[in-house]
């Protein structure tokens, strides 16, 4: 596809740069869904503290490696909205396109009423949020921004996305995503697991054209 692309996958937004096929957008959704959904059980179940580490341990599984040693990134805690807190980590992590990428998404976002607030409930209940703007690799390949953000009780509210908050820790890193592999070793069974939940979980939304 020549045209970017968003969507709200459990409690992730994930933003699409041009040339990311829909086939490739899908495989990359799936493996989000099922990394979430595989960590949200382990945390309830108590088997796993820390929520970030054993989520990103899941998308190494089908296929994500990181590019480089781990970076984790906490912006200034000068006051900002928690929006502008995780573009900020995103940027250091790699670069403006990505940044643009996800502002594109958060406009198409906040145009989207029903999708944004089943994105804050899922945020919510989750305790946590991730903001995932992906690009085209070469190949088979998507190169992705993983950051993940703690919610604190502070702002586990509905509209927290744009509002004020302080000390918030936002944890970035960035991966690549060998979607070929996913395809050949999970799609299939991954897409099965989630059948029941896929069209609920994954809602994809229309962005504005950037001004």
């Amino acid at each position: 596809m020549d045209t970017p692309g968003a969507a709200v996958v459990g409690s992730s937004i994930v933003s699409f740069m041009p040339h990311i096929d829909q086939r490739r957008r899908e495989s990359v959704m799936l493996a989000l869904l099922m990394a979430e959904q595989s960590t949200a059980q382990a945390y309830k179940e108590g088997s796993v503290t820390d929520w970030f580490d054993y989520y990103r341990r899941q998308l190494q599984f089908y296929g994500w490696d990181a590019l480089s040693a781990e970076q984790v990134h906490w912006p200034d805690e000068q006051r900002k909205n928690v929006r502008d807190k995780a573009l900020a980590a995103i940027g250091q992590v790699a670069g403006e396109r990505h940044v643009d990428a996800m502002r594109l998404a958060y406009a198409g976002l906040r145009g989207a009423p029903p999708t944004l607030l089943q994105f804050e409930h899922s945020a919510i209940e989750c305790g946590s949020f991730r903001l995932l703007p992906c690009a085209p690799s070469g190949g088979s390949r998507v190169d992705m921004v993983l950051c993940h953000e703690t919610l604190t009780a502070q702002s586990s509210t509905l509209g927290f996305l744009f509002d004020e908050q302080r000390k918030t820790r936002v944890r970035a890193e960035l991966v690549r995503f060998n979607v070929r592999l996913f395809e050949q070793q999970h799609r299939a069974k991954v897409a099965k697991a989630l059948a029941a939940q896929q069209s609920r979980q994954i809602r994809e939304f229309r962005l504005e054209p950037s001004t």
